[in-house]
Protein backbone atom coordinates (compact mmCIF):
# COMPACT_ATOMS: atom_id res chain seq x y z
CA UNK A 1 0.00 0.00 0.00
CA UNK A 2 1.26 3.51 -1.12
CA UNK A 3 -0.02 7.15 -0.17
CA UNK A 4 2.23 10.24 -1.11
CA UNK A 5 1.95 12.95 0.20
CA UNK A 6 4.27 16.18 1.02
CA UNK A 7 4.83 15.04 4.53
CA UNK A 8 4.66 11.75 6.53
CA UNK A 9 1.69 12.50 8.50
CA UNK A 10 -0.55 13.70 5.82
CA UNK A 11 0.08 10.27 4.43
CA UNK A 12 -0.04 7.94 7.12
CA UNK A 13 -3.90 9.81 7.92
CA UNK A 14 -4.77 8.97 4.28
CA UNK A 15 -3.94 5.59 4.42
CA UNK A 16 -5.14 5.04 7.75
CA UNK A 17 -8.76 6.08 6.53
CA UNK A 18 -8.33 4.55 3.48
CA UNK A 19 -7.68 1.04 4.70
CA UNK A 20 -9.77 1.36 8.03
CA UNK A 21 -12.67 2.24 5.74
CA UNK A 22 -11.77 -0.56 3.08
CA UNK A 23 -11.44 -3.62 5.17
CA UNK A 24 -13.82 -1.91 8.37
CA UNK A 25 -11.33 -2.70 10.76
CA UNK A 26 -8.58 -0.30 12.52
CA UNK A 27 -5.04 -0.01 10.74
CA UNK A 28 -3.76 2.08 13.25
CA UNK A 29 -0.89 -0.40 14.34
CA UNK A 30 -0.10 -1.55 10.90
CA UNK A 31 0.02 1.88 8.19
CA UNK A 32 3.41 2.51 9.37
CA UNK A 33 4.67 -1.76 9.16
CA UNK A 34 3.13 -2.14 6.18
CA UNK A 35 2.78 0.78 3.80
CA UNK A 36 4.82 2.83 1.55
CA UNK A 37 3.55 6.48 3.36
CA UNK A 38 4.80 9.99 2.97
CA UNK A 39 7.77 11.97 0.40
CA UNK A 40 9.26 10.18 -2.33
CA UNK A 41 12.11 9.84 -0.27
CA UNK A 42 10.54 8.57 2.90
CA UNK A 43 8.62 5.96 0.53
CA UNK A 44 12.41 4.66 -0.73
CA UNK A 45 13.71 4.13 2.09
CA UNK A 46 11.01 2.08 3.30
CA UNK A 47 11.42 0.07 0.21
CA UNK A 48 15.14 -0.59 0.88
CA UNK A 49 14.18 -1.54 4.38
CA UNK A 50 11.23 -4.07 2.14
CA UNK A 51 13.73 -5.18 -0.05
CA UNK A 52 16.81 -6.04 3.13
CA UNK A 53 13.85 -8.19 4.49
CA UNK A 54 13.52 -10.28 1.54
CA UNK A 55 11.01 -8.40 -1.04
CA UNK A 56 11.22 -9.54 -4.58
CA UNK A 57 7.95 -8.50 -6.29
CA UNK A 58 6.43 -4.90 -6.22
CA UNK A 59 3.02 -3.78 -6.83
CA UNK A 60 1.69 -0.20 -5.95
CA UNK A 61 -1.80 -0.02 -4.46
CA UNK A 62 -2.31 3.44 -3.64
CA UNK A 63 -4.69 4.28 -0.56
CA UNK A 64 -6.02 7.98 -0.90
CA UNK A 65 -9.63 9.10 -2.32
CA UNK A 66 -10.45 8.14 -5.61
CA UNK A 67 -10.22 11.48 -7.09
CA UNK A 68 -6.43 11.30 -6.11
CA UNK A 69 -5.38 8.66 -7.66
CA UNK A 70 -4.42 9.77 -11.12
CA UNK A 71 -2.18 12.29 -9.30
CA UNK A 72 -1.00 9.42 -7.14
CA UNK A 73 -0.04 7.50 -10.18
CA UNK A 74 1.39 10.59 -11.76
CA UNK A 75 3.48 11.51 -8.65
CA UNK A 76 4.88 7.70 -8.49
CA UNK A 77 5.73 7.63 -11.84
CA UNK A 78 7.68 10.48 -11.40
CA UNK A 79 9.11 10.48 -8.16
CA UNK A 80 9.50 6.67 -7.30
CA UNK A 81 9.62 4.75 -10.52
CA UNK A 82 12.75 6.57 -11.82
CA UNK A 83 14.67 5.65 -8.56
CA UNK A 84 13.78 1.79 -8.47
CA UNK A 85 16.46 0.37 -10.46
CA UNK A 86 19.40 2.24 -8.07
CA UNK A 87 17.82 0.16 -5.29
Amino acid sequence: FTALARDYETARQMALTNLSQRYNQPFEHLVERYCLLGTAEQCLEKLQTFLAAGMSNLVFSFTCPAEQMAAQIEWCAAELLPHLRML
